[in-house]
């Protein structure tokens, strides 16, 4: 396949299993040549929830920046200044705004052609 495949994860609610599953599934999985995955979340959320789980931090990098050179893996942080507090097992407002920021640039991004695809 010649195209890249750029597939967007959205991180879901921070505070849920969700993104604990995604990290450990995506954690040295072999990836085609071709395609990348963007996880796409609070980056400072991400990178402490892979220091707690003991696995390395993908490298920050927005989908419309991605190329066969780029880590087969990466995060995207659409809401910077959205900083969750990262609270295992709690419902929290600040949570859910991020989980809806992650949704909604996701759906940009695919409508706009820079993801091809989109799991949340």
């Amino acid at each position: 396949m010649s195209s890249l495949v750029r597939i967007g994860i959205t991180a879901g609610d921070l505070n849920g299993i969700g993104l604990e599953c995604t990290l450990k599934a995506l954690h040295g999985m072999a990836w085609p040549g071709h395609q990348r995955a963007v996880i796409i979340g609070s980056l400072p959320v991400i990178r402490r929830q892979c220091r707690a789980l003991r696995l390395p931090v993908p490298e920050p990098c927005a989908p419309w920046d991605l190329s066969r050179e780029s880590d087969p893996v990466s995060v995207w942080d659409p809401a910077p200044d959205l900083v969750p507090d990262w609270q295992p097992g709690k419902l929290r407002k600040d949570a859910s705004l991020a989980a809806l920021a992650a949704i909604t640039a996701a759906v940009a991004a695919c409508q706009e052609g820079v993801l091809d695809a989109m799991v949340t």
